[in-house]
């Protein structure tokens, strides 16, 4: 049967699919702060999630908090419980990230929560708000500093079908994802695997031979150097000496023109800290040739590896494709 669509101010959606704010298909709470003055308001059994929380987290569901919070410090304050399924999304900082609460859960006020309505299905409202993560946060950049408020929630409108349509389609998705978060959690394992190789081999100096056999148990030959010992043959050289080092610069956030319908990625400690792997695929904002020929590191080409150094985090990345 072929489906019939209709405009809306959305654009094309099936004819018997609606369009709704996401402020009319869920309920919508702001976080809150127990005072942190007072200390048995802390510590609890009542996981509080924060910003960070979400934006650190890696799958669907926020199953761990870096802090915990009272019954008392719930009642005193303007942080609620929600329950679990309720959907969390940034509002400051990294603004937009999205994570579904995998037990009854608080948050503070940087964060909103957003229960679906008896006519929306709760996975199936996670799926359209990361669908409209990017309208979301136009709508954010246009305040001083990018925030979400509730307004935005009025703003954005959603296309949804019947409820029943909801489940199958929030379901196929669902099981998609559970797909790639194995196999992430099998990546994991691998990345550790290399790791634990890489150390064998490169600083235990322990490399097969050429009888495949570990080098320097079999005897293999090793000379003193500043770093210790190290095989024969292998040299010690600065950073600088095998490659070029150059810093990163922010263009003018003044400037519109910089940023406006930016196209060339320009990448933050905000990007790099928050990835679950060693390739970079995509940053949070972009700037415009303008914007990169204020940049004295220019464009930098694929296989470039950056270091990270702020907050004393060492995060060492290769580049997908060419950013700044």
């Amino acid at each position: 049967m072929k489906t019939e669509f209709k405009d809306t101010e959305i654009g094309l959606i099936p004819e018997d699919w609606e369009v709704k704010p996401i402020s009319e298909v869920s309920e919508i709470s702001l976080g809150g702060t127990p005072k942190t003055s007072i200390t048995k308001y802390w510590h609890g059994d009542v996981k509080w999630a924060s910003a960070k929380d979400v934006s650190n987290c890696k799958s669907r569901y926020i199953c761990d908090t870096e802090r915990t919070v009272t019954k008392d410090g719930i009642d005193n304050s303007a942080a609620k419980i929600l329950p679990e399924n309720t959907i969390v999304i940034t509002s400051r900082g990294t603004v937009g990230k999205l994570a579904l609460l995998s037990e009854p859960m608080s948050f503070n006020q940087t964060c909103y929560g957003l229960k679906a309505k008896e006519n929306m299905d709760s996975l199936f409202l996670y799926y359209i708000l990361k669908n409209s993560i990017n309208r979301i946060k136009s709508i954010s950049y246009r305040t001083v500093f990018s925030t979400i408020t509730v307004r935005t929630f009025d703003e954005i409108k959603l296309a949804y079908p019947s409820l029943n349509e909801q489940h199958h389609i929030a379901k196929i998705l669902s099981d998609l994802d559970t797909k790639i978060e194995l196999l992430q959690k099998q990546n994991k394992t691998l990345e550790a695997v290399g790791q634990a190789i890489f150390k064998h081999w490169f600083v235990d100096s322990e490399f097969p031979n050429e009888e495949g056999k570990p080098y320097k148990s079999a005897g293999g030959e090793m000379v003193d150097s500043e770093l210790g010992e190290i095989p024969k043959g292998w040299e010690v050289k600065t950073i600088g000496d095998v490659a070029t080092v150059k810093g990163g610069t922010t263009p003018s956030t003044k400037k519109q023109e910089y940023w406006d319908n930016g196209t060339i990625h320009w990448c933050t400690p905000k990007d790099l800290s928050n990835l679950g792997s060693p390739v970079l695929l995509d940053t949070e904002r972009k700037i415009t040739n303008k914007g990169l020929a204020t940049i004295s590191s220019g464009l930098l080409p694929t296989g470039t590896v950056l270091f990270l150094q702020e907050r004393l985090l060492d995060i060492w990345l290769y580049l997908k494709f060419q950013y700044q």
